[in-house]
C-alpha cells in the first residue's frame, strides 16, 4: 500500500474557503493520478479545515483508504445544493447479464466472466416490485439484491424469491477485492450560515467497507445564520449504494436537514447486504438512519432515534439498542420497515416512548416474517398504545402473486417489561393508528401462526389486546403466555 501524508503548511497560503476547498481538491487529484486507488491518505493531525464550497464545484474522488487522523472539516455552502464532498466510487464499468433462473441457486460459473475470482452482482427486478402510494401520488417501486459471486458460487442468497413468473432479473457485476476500505477519524459540522445543503461522503459499489470514529454535526433550524438557510428536508449526509460487508463504528450524529414531516437521514443505504452498527449514537428530527433493500443488518450498542428500511429488507438484529427521541413527542422514534422477510431479533434492547415497530403501509407490502424481543424494556408513550403499528390496513389488494395475502409476523416475546403510564387503560401488541374511516381488510391476515410470550410483564393492571382493530387471524392461530402478569383479549 502506497502512503500519502498531507502537510498543514500545504494550506497555509490559503485564506478563504472556497481557497482550501480547492486546494484539497487538487492534492486529492494528485494522489489519484500518481498514487492510484491503493493509497493510504493521511490528514494532519487535528487540523480545522474551514471550507467553503464554490460555484461549480466537483466533488473530491476518494482513494479506498483514507485517514482524516482527528480532523475537523467546517464546511460553508451558499452555491450548490445536495453538494457532495466526498466520493468512493467503482473503478470500473459493470457487465450486463440476465440471469433468469439462476439467482436462487447461486450458481453462475456458466457465464465465464464469474466462474473466476471475486464480484460484486447487483440484481434488479426488471418488473415491478409494488407500488408506493403517498400524499405525493404514486410511483413504482423496484427491488434490489446485492450477491457476492466467488469463482461462480453466490456466499449470499437474494432477500426474496426470483424464481416465479413476476420476477425478470437483470444483473451487472464488478470485479472487488477482499482487502479492508476505511474513512475515519473525522468530524464533520455544516455551518450554520450554509445556505445549501452539503453531504458528506458517497459510497457505490464498494465491499469490506468501514467508518469509523466520525462525527457529524448539523445546526438546528432554529440556530441557522442566514436569512436563506438550506432546505431541512431530503438528508443524505453518508449515502451507500450497492455495497457488501459494510460497518460503521463509533459514530455520533447532531441533528439532519429533516423535519417533523420532511424526511432526512444522515445514513442512508440503498441495496446494501451485511451492515453493522456499532456505537452508533444520535438523535434527529426525521431519522439517523434509513435504507432500502437492505439485509442482514446488525445494530450493536447504539442509542439512536431510528431505523428504517423501507420496502425489502432481511433478517435485522438489534443487540443493547436504544430507541428515543428528543424531538416531536416521539413521532419519529421507531424501528419502521416494509415487506420485510426472514426474522427481525431485538435482545436486550430498550423503547423509550417511542413506537417499537412501524410497518408502513404506503408500499402495500405486508409479508410475513419473525419478530422476537428477548429481554427488552418498552417504556409506553400514552400516545402510542401499541407494540406493532400496521398504520392502516385497507382493501387494496397488491397484484403481485407475493404480495396479494396482507401478513402479519409471528410474535416470540421473553423476559421482558412494558411500564404503562395510568392514564393508559388498554394496550395494544398489533395496531393500525392511521386506519380511521378507511375500510379494513376483511381478509384472513397470513402468516402469523402463533403469539408465543414467556416471563413478560406488565406494570398496571390494564387490558392487554392482540389486536386494536377487528381483523381476521388465522382460526389455528396458537397464543402460548408463560408466567405473564395480564391475558390476551
Amino acid at each position: 500500500m502506497n502512503v500519502c501524508v498531507f502537510q498543514a503548511s500545504e494550506f497555509s497560503d490559503c485564506t478563504t474557503g472556497i481557497a482550501r476547498f480547492n486546494k484539497l481538491l487538487s492534492l486529492h487529484e494528485g494522489v489519484n493520478t500518481s498514487n492510484g486507488m491503493d493509497t493510504l491518505v493521511v490528514y494532519p493531525q487535528g487540523l480545522v479545515l474551514d471550507l467553503e464550497i464554490p460555484s461549480g464545484a466537483s466533488s473530491i474522488s476518494l482513494t479506498r483508504y483514507t485517514d482524516f487522523n482527528g480532523c475537523t472539516i467546517r464546511v460553508k455552502n451558499t452555491q450548490e445544493e445536495s453538494f457532495v464532498l466526498y466520493k468512493l466510487e467503482s473503478q470500473g464499468n459493470g457487465s450486463l447479464i440476465y440471469p433468469y433462473g439462476l439467482v436462487d441457486s447461486g450458481d453462475f460459473s456458466s457465464y465465464s466472466g464469474l466462474n473466476n475470482g471475486l464480484y460484486l452482482l447487483v440484481i434488479e427486478d426488471m418488473f415491478n416490485w409494488t407500488c408506493r402510494t403517498t400524499n405525493e401520488g404514486t410511483k413504482n417501486v423496484k427491488r434490489r439484491d446485492l450477491l457476492i459471486v466467488r469463482d461462480g458460487k453466490a456466499l449470499n442468497k437474494p432477500i426474496a424469491t426470483y424464481d416465479n413468473l413476476s420476477s425478470l432479473p437483470k444483473g451487472n457485476y464488478y470485479p472487488i477485492d477482499d482487502a479492508p476500505k476505511f474513512f475515519r477519524n473525522l468530524t464533520f459540522e455544516r455551518t450554520a450560515d450554509s445556505e445549501k445543503k452539503t453531504f458528506l461522503l458517497e459510497v457505490n459499489k464498494q465491499y469490506n467497507f468501514g467508518i469509523q470514529n466520525l462525527r457529524i454535526a448539523t445546526p438546528d433550524i432554529s440556530d441557522v445564520t442566514t436569512a436563506n438557510p438550506p432546505q431541512y428536508r431530503e438528508d443524505m449526509c453518508v449515502r451507500i449504494m450497492d455495497s457488501a460487508c459494510v460497518s460503521l463504528v463509533n459514530i455520533v450524529v447532531g441533528g439532519s436537514y429533516s423535519g417533523q414531516g420532511d424526511w432526512g437521514y444522515i445514513f442512508r443505504y440503498e441495496n446494501v447486504w451485511n451492515l453493522y452498527l456499532q456505537n452508533v449514537n444520535g438523535d434527529a428530527p426525521w431519522g439517523i438512519t434509513g435504507g432500502f433493500n437492505v439485509s442482514c443488518v446488525l445494530l450493536d450498542h447504539c442509542e439512536i432515534n431510528r431505523f428504517d428500511c423501507h420496502c425489502y429488507g432481511r433478517d435485522f438484529t438489534y443487540r443493547n439498542v436504544t430507541i428515543r427521541t428528543s424531538y416531536f413527542n416521539g413521532r419519529n422514534a421507531y424501528c419502521q420497515i416494509s415487506s420485510p422477510y426472514g426474522t427481525m431479533h431485538f435482545q436486550h434492547c430498550k423503547f423509550i416512548e417511542c413506537r417499537p415497530l412501524v410497518l408502513e403501509n404506503s408500499y402495500n407490502a405486508f409479508t410475513g416474517f419473525e419478530l422476537v424481543y428477548e429481554d427488552c424494556e418498552f417504556v409506553v408513550n400514552p400516545t402510542y398504545r401499541f407494540m406493532v403499528d400496521g398504520l392502516c390496513l385497507d382493501t387494496n389488494i397488491n397484484p403481485r402473486t407475493e404480495l396479494s395475502v396482507k401478513c402479519l409476523p409471528n410474535i416470540f416475546m421473553r423476559n421482558s417489561t412494558f411500564t404503562i403510564p395510568p392514564s393508559v387503560t388498554n394496550y395494544s401488541l398489533i395496531d393500525f393508528s392511521i386506519q380511521g374511516s378507511s375500510p379494513l381488510y376483511s381478509g384472513t391476515i397470513g402468516h402469523i401462526s402463533f403469539i408465543h410470550m414467556e416471563n413478560v410483564s406488565i406494570s398496571s393492571s390494564i387490558s392487554m389486546n392482540l389486536c386494536g382493530k377487528p381483523i381476521v387471524f388465522p382460526s389455528q392461530l396458537l397464543q402460548q403466555l408463560l408466567n405473564c402478569n395480564f391475558t390476551l383479549s
